[in-house]
């Protein structure tokens, strides 16, 4: 409910810190601001997207195991829109390392993403993202960083990658070390005379938090006031600025220079705005104003959570002081964004406020030993409640950890990532830290947070401007087709045809569309993952002239290559930087091979025999090449790159070969059961495909199909599908081997665990041998949209 109401009574003038902001003139009406806000809200619709992944850091040859969680941007609930999802594996230089899309439905998807055994030891980020919210820009799309290890890098580590990382160590070194001291006035302004909180943040280059003394001095010298900063980097101070005099402020950091900066100058006249809660139940907001040429000032207050307007008051007079109390049950729970407008409606001052009344979703759990066959099961009941332990029902995923798993990550989870740092300027240290209670003044250390970080989803002169924001991606949903029907030996469009697809491997599956102007047809929102064969029947001219079909492109859609920079952060590390390992030797990587029976190939030494066993959990042949082929890169769109040197005369794409014949769409709709093995030829190994074997060479040898009768005289073609999702499996030897010091094992990882309508789910797991503590993660979204995150510690 909005609030109207007022109530005004003298207050003293004690201020808390508040927010540093500059803004920029866009006249206009303060009546206006509810409705323009609005408009503009549902003008961009904003999207956010979360990603639950199994844990936090890899090994080369691992996968991602994960759940995404795509929610509309201002209420939190399920997105059920139709929008693909892309998930991209990016490397410390900002390249694409691997991705894949997924069409979610009812608002989640699951997936995973295998990281190559020849990956470099190094830094890496996940990215995820809609193709609606590009139209943001790279700072609103899902980010997590992580370091992936790769125990056999130092073995072959190249003079180049060596170099590289060398300046990436000494660069992160260099930014650890530069230090910048962050000054916030409540309200953006010092005034002369009156008495302001201000907020510091101290960080180093990275954005990690620098614990510090400190203290502001006058111009002359004199010691004034101090100050200290937490783990954080955040600390607070009172100030009664005099007129004309200049402050300085200095933090002491041990064993470093004094970090110096100075106060924002103080203003004879102007506004000033600050927030308090009372006693946990009332929001008190105070707005001053102080000027020589008038005793009162206009303006007017808005207060919105995620762009839907909660408080406004317009033509508002200030005598001196005005105090407003209102409920806190007004406000939902998250960051709520007031700004103080002129009379023109330009922004005065502003104040975030962090709301949490506790009504997420809870998780309980009870452990025990469930007997089955010869060995002794974990079951584990897991409930969720609201927070008055009403049972919810819900989509939730969860992870079984050991291994390095005793202290607690405070990285983002569902919770802290949809309600506070996405919509917080700049990264946020340990955001999970704020909700945990069980540490000491939790609340003031929200507060600290909101006055150093400024609310990131939209600008004032952006809502105010009345001008459009400029969309340019649309929701793209399921994969497609396209192509063109061409007459033959004219070169001419067929306009206005009606155009025939049906699969391959089930024909009752028959899509029907139409030919523009020129000949070109499409088929949208086709539902189809994994990469899946498909005939194009197109119809018969006059005098039974069948019209050659082009297919143009086919896939999921396709985002523009955009640069993304890397960007040190406080989870950067150190990169391998070692000349040589200790089993170093000058020779080639050992290529992953399967073992099985080999045949002579017909077209001479392959680089790499890949022998499929059918018993693997393979549904799709481009999965057996992301996971096993070395030197392939296979991108989210399922286009595939042979890594290596290549023809500068000839760049298409690689060739596929399956039981002798040439076809790319026979090789990769061929189900991996039915393949014995397959050949890699790259570089100089493809001189006896010639010219077109230039870009790299696939050859499938199949069981029993012939593909070569399956192919002759069709139109088959293939179309990239959506990622399938495979079932979660371990590979653990027993005994376990000894793992890492600093790694983290997943034993269980259930992406789909549905609560039912007492709350309860189950889920059971064998036990490693010599492992006596598990960490259990279950995040996600209650039907009736409650966010929820619950972790918890079994065993000695």
């Amino acid at each position: 409910m909005k609030t109207k109401r007022t109530v005004l009574f003298p207050f003293l003038l004690t201020f808390l810190p508040l927010l540093a902001i500059s803004f920029s003139s866009q006249a206009g009406k303060p009546d206006e601001l509810e409705r323009k806000l609005s408009e503009h809200v549902s003008e961009v619709a904003p999207q956010k997207l979360f990603l639950h992944t199994d844990k936090s850091n890899y090994q080369a040859g691992e996968a991602i195991w994960f759940k995404a969680y795509l929610v509309n941007g201002i209420t939190h609930q399920p997105d059920l829109s139709e929008a693909n999802i892309h998930v991209e594996v990016l490397d410390y230089q900002g390249q694409p390392v691997t991705g894949l899309v997924l069409m979610p439905e009812n608002g989640s998807a699951s997936g995973e993403i295998a990281l190559d055994s020849d990956l470099p030891d190094g830094n890496y980020f996940i990215r995820a993202f809609t193709d609606w919210m590009l139209n943001a820009g790279e700072d609103f799309l899902f980010r997590q960083d992580f370091y992936l290890e790769n125990p056999e890098y130092a073995n072959r580590i190249e003079n180049s990658s060596r170099r590289f990382n060398q300046n990436f160590n000494r660069d992160l070194e260099r930014q650890q070390q530069q230090f910048s001291m962050g000054l916030f006035p409540e309200g953006g302004t010092l005034v002369a005379g009156v008495s302001t909180r201000i907020a510091v943040k101290l960080t180093d280059a990275t954005g990690r938090g620098i614990k510090a003394n400190g203290e502001i001095k006058d111009s002359q010298g004199n010691p004034v006031v101090t100050f200290k900063t937490n783990e954080a980097g955040l600390g607070v101070f009172d100030l009664e600025p005099e007129s004309g005099m200049r402050y300085i402020a200095e933090a002491l950091i041990p064993g470093q220079r004094p970090v110096q900066a100075d106060l924002p100058r103080a203003v004879t006249e102007g506004f000033g705005l600050r927030v308090d809660i009372l006693d946990g139940e009332t929001l008190q907001l105070t707005v001053h104003y102080v000027s020589e040429q008038s005793s009162t000032g206009k303006c007017a207050l808005l207060g919105h959570t995620r762009g839907q307007a909660n408080f406004f008051l317009t033509d508002v007079g200030v005598n001196g002081n005005m105090t407003i109390r209102l409920p806190l049950s007004d406000f939902p729970t998250g960051i709520t964004h007031f700004t103080l407008f002129s009379e023109d409606a330009r922004p005065l001052a502003e104040r975030l406020v962090f709301i949490n009344h506790d009504d997420q979703a809870y998780f309980d759990m009870r452990a025990q030993a469930l007997r089955t066959g010869d060995a002794s099961a974990l079951n584990i009941d897991l409930l969720a409640s609201d927070q008055m332990g009403i049972p919810l029902e819900g989509d939730f995923s969860v992870s079984v950890q050991f291994g390095n798993i005793a202290e607690r990550s405070y990285r983002d989870n569902i919770f802290s990532y949809l309600f506070l740092s996405s919509d917080l300027k700049g990264m946020v240290q340990d955001p999970a830290l704020y909700f945990d209670y069980t540490q000491e003044s939790v609340e003031e250390a929200v507060d600290l947070l909101m006055l150093t970080h400024g609310w990131r989803r939209f600008s004032w002169s952006q809502v105010m401007s009345g001008h459009d924001p400029v969309m340019a991606h649309t929701p793209v949903y399921g994969t497609s087709l396209r192509g063109q029907l061409v007459v033959p030996d004219e070169h001419q469009g067929v306009r206005n045809a009606e155009v025939t697809m049906r699969l391959a491997e089930d024909r009752s599956q028959v899509y029907t569309t139409r030919t523009n102007e020129r000949g070109v047809f499409t088929f949208e929102n086709l539902p189809f993952t994994d990469s899946v064969l498909v005939e194009i029947l197109p119809p018969a001219l006059s005098g039974r002239v069948i019209p050659k079909v082009e297919v143009l492109d086919s896939g999921p859609g396709q985002v523009q290559d955009v640069v993304v920079e890397y960007g040190y952060n406080v989870f950067s590390q150190p990169q391998q930087v070692t000349a040589r390992g200790r089993d170093w030797s000058r020779r080639r990587p050992e290529r992953r091979e399967s073992t099985g029976g080999s045949q002579a190939s017909a077209y001479g030494r392959p680089d790499q025999t890949i022998y499929v066993d059918p018993n693997e959990p393979y549904s799709a042949m481009i999965d057996v090449l992301r996971d096993k082929a070395v030197g392939v890169t296979v991108s989210s769109s399922g286009s595939i790159t042979v890594r290596g040197p290549s023809s500068i005369n000839y760049q298409g794409p690689p060739m596929f070969i399956i039981d002798g014949v040439e076809s790319d769409g026979a090789f990769m709709s061929a189900h991996p059961r039915d393949i014995e093995r397959i050949e890699i030829f790259r570089g100089a190994s493809t001189a006896a495909f010639g010219m077109r074997g230039a870009q790299g060479v696939f050859v499938a040898y199949s069981r029993r199909r012939d593909f070569a009768s399956e192919v002759s005289g069709q139109n088959m073609f293939l179309v990239a599908g959506l990622h399938a999702p495979r079932e979660f499996y371990t590979d653990f030897e027993m005994p376990f081997p000894r793992i890492g010091e600093h790694q983290v094992k997943t034993l269980l990882w259930e992406p789909e665990l549905m609560t039912n309508a007492e709350g309860l789910a189950n889920i059971q797991f064998l036990p490693v041998g010599g492992v006596t503590q598990y960490r259990i993660v279950i995040q996600g979204v209650s039907r009736d949209g409650k966010i929820g995150f619950g972790e918890f510690l079994i065993g000695n």
